[in-house]
């Protein structure tokens, strides 16, 4: 397994610096429930499928379609997380009590694709997918609120592509992509543990903040053979220039003494602005066609994670505060340091008959955090994936699927700290977790 790589916090000059840094955790963000028929093989032989999906793992797979064909589709995800905590101290270094409810939200991650044949040599593909994306959402009054309340990050990925059959063996394709990233990264602040006299116990920090990114992806698809068939893909990174605001709430009964407190500290209403990049992927996808009936399928995907270095955190500005006064944050830098990462799937395809085929399919996904990186907000790990779906031939232009898949996360353990002007607060806590994802799908030739 490759080595791991750390993340070291840079000076953070107050604790809503670190709140907004946890955007950089993209790796923990990705997702591959971009269809429901390869969530039935765990994602295996992505890029050789005769799906539409193909026009997201690998376009120049649109060289299989004889006919324009489109895809629609749903996964719905259930995560089941727990943790106890170990440790939990406000800013004063006193134990603070919570709950320990459990973090996870459930998800729905749709999925749209269109092929359409020009002749017998170019393809048009056309998809629209989630290749990101967070949800997690802890009680105001729980035992990690300093740490993280509600993290939501949404990312849709919109692709039109192209392909040209160059031989009977070999297609090449090309495409863009657009996205557009949304998200909501909230905490509490212990401003109870500056001035003790305050009724308002803590304090709420909103974060949000969004951006539209661009990036191009490339692909070939090589018959070996009649039986084997080869596909790679490449996905460049997508840098955004994420632009929002931080707002500072739940002021209670005393706004005028907590805002100037809050103020004093550098907890200010103020526009925020960071660019990251969400790194470039490459995916050796293989499917060889063991008799007419049976397809293995196996897929190898790298992710370059290494190429994020630092984020730095731009504040602007005052709007809605209610004492100009106060100066605006300085920026913050928060050095990162990630490791790439690697996923492995294997699966096959069975025809049953002439109307069902059934899938199955494994997977290993290394999660690119690991010991005391781990944050409250992502408290990831390595997952093992097991999987298996069915496939309907309604009519010869009508089909659905069907598919699950359980996930399995090594039991993480997060160690946290936050060091503010006041002082600093810490979590530290074990999980368990794992995953059920359902999805539906329903695709349509035509004429």
């Amino acid at each position: 397994m490759p080595a791991r790589c750390g993340l070291k916090l840079g000076a953070l000059i107050s604790g809503s610096l670190i709140f907004l840094a946890q955007m950089a955790h993209a790796a923990s963000f990705k997702i591959y429930e971009a269809s429901t028929a390869q969530l039935g093989t765990a994602y295996s032989g992505t890029g050789v499928t005769h799906d539409p999906s193909v026009v997201f793992w690998n376009p120049a797979g649109m060289s299989q379609f004889d006919h324009p064909t489109g895809s629609l589709g749903l996964i719905y995800i259930h995560p089941d997380l727990s943790y106890r905590t170990e440790i939990a101290t406000g800013y004063n270094g006193m134990p603070i009590t919570g709950s320990e409810s459990a973090p996870g939200r459930d998800a729905y991650v749709p999925h749209l694709y269109f092929v359409q044949p020009f002749g017998t040599n170019w393809f048009f593909g056309f998809g629209v997918s989630a290749p990101y994306g967070l949800k997690s959402v802890y009680e105001d009054e729980s035992t990690a609120r300093y740490f993280a309340t509600r993290s939501s990050l949404r990312v849709v990925n919109i692709g039109p592509t192209l392909a040209f059959r160059v031989s009977n063996t070999l297609t090449i394709a090309g495409g863009i992509d657009i996205q557009r990233l949304n998200a909501e990264l909230n905490s509490k602040y212990d401003i109870q543990s500056i001035s003790p006299g305050l009724l308002s116990n803590d304090i709420t920090i909103i974060n949000k903040a969004n951006s539209w990114g661009y990036g191009w992806n490339a692909g070939i698809l090589y018959g070996i053979t009649k039986n084997l068939t080869v596909g790679l893909h490449y996905r460049s990174k997508v840098t955004h220039h994420i632009r929002g605001d931080s707002r500072v709430r739940d002021l209670s009964t005393n706004p005028i003494i907590n805002e100037t407190l809050a103020g004093a500290l550098g907890l200010r209403d103020s526009d925020v602005a960071a660019d990251i990049d969400l790194p470039e992927t490459v995916i050796l996808s293989v499917v060889h066609n063991v008799t007419h009936n049976w397809k293995l399928k196996f897929d190898a995907q790298w992710i370059r994670w290494s190429r994020i270095k630092a984020l730095v955190l731009r504040f602007s500005g005052n709007p809605g505060n209610l004492n100009p006064a106060f100066p605006t944050l300085p920026d913050a830098t928060t050095t990162l340091n990630y490791c790439d990462t690697f996923r492995f799937a294997l699966g096959q395809r069975i025809q049953l008959n002439h109307e069902w085929a059934m899938r199955m399919g494994v997977a290993f996904d290394q999660s690119p955090t690991s010991g005391s990186f781990r944050t409250a907000r992502i408290p990831d790990n390595d997952r093992y994936w097991l999987a298996f779906g069915f496939h309907y031939q309604w009519s010869q232009r009508l089909s659905g699927d069907i598919a699950y898949a359980h996930i399995f996360f090594e039991d993480p353990e997060v160690t946290q700290s936050l060091t503010t002007a006041v002082g600093t607060a810490r979590f530290i806590a074990n999980y368990e977790g794992s995953a059920d994802l359902i999805g539906i799908q329903m695709t349509y030739r035509f004429a």
